[in-house]
């Protein structure tokens, strides 16, 4: 394999440690968010009735006021609302998918980092590990497009790994620093 040959591929493989990173930047913030709102509704699962038992059994059916009944009474509807709109929703496969997407995206983005860094080990064998990994990123891909990914996280999405692998900006030309929004159509407007 000539030079000019390797220089294309290990291009590539940059490209593709970018989207993967950022692909998997994408998950791993819908996975927090996901994994946050499972929480409180956990909490308030158990600690609507825990508080409403505990008054009955310290003060007897007497501290069931309507002053105690109507703020545990409205809780109780948030929570029964909310966990019909998680399983509607199915937020548990949601967070699933987020984390296996991050795990397996950021691998990607890492083991094409790893031919990009040093194609010379691989020389004889690059283009076909590189070929294997598309095959992978392929199907990972195709997975994470059913998952209905906004333009607005695509673009955070692209700061985020505009910026871990400190390359500019085709929009604006900057090397993102921070995760703070720009005006940028690429890499902001998030």
């Amino acid at each position: 394999m000539n030079a000019k040959a390797r220089d294309q591929i290990r291009q590539e493989c940059w490209d593709r440690a970018l989207e993967a990173f950022g692909t998997g930047y994408i998950f791993e913030k819908r996975g927090n968010k996901l994994r946050y709102q499972l929480r409180i509704l956990t909490f308030l699962g158990i600690v609507v009735p825990l508080i409403a038992g505990a008054i009955v059994l310290a003060f007897g059916k007497v501290a069931l006021s309507p002053f105690l009944l109507i703020p545990a009474g409205i809780l109780g509807i948030i929570q029964v609302v909310g966990s019909l709109w998680s399983l509607v929703a199915r937020w548990d496969d949601a967070y699933s998918y987020a984390i296996e997407s991050l795990n397996s995206n950021y691998r990607l983005s890492s083991k094409y980092q790893r031919l990009a860094e040093n194609p010379s080990e691989a020389s004889p064998e690059l283009q076909i590990q590189v070929n294997l990994l598309d095959r992978e990123d392929e199907f990972r891909s195709a997975e994470d497009y059913k998952q209905a990914i906004s333009e607005k996280e695509k673009r955070k999405g692209m700061r985020a790994a505009l910026r871990k692998f400190k390359r500019q900006c085709a929009g604006c030309g900057q090397v993102p620093t921070s995760m703070e929004s720009t005006d940028c159509s690429i890499c902001g407007q998030f």
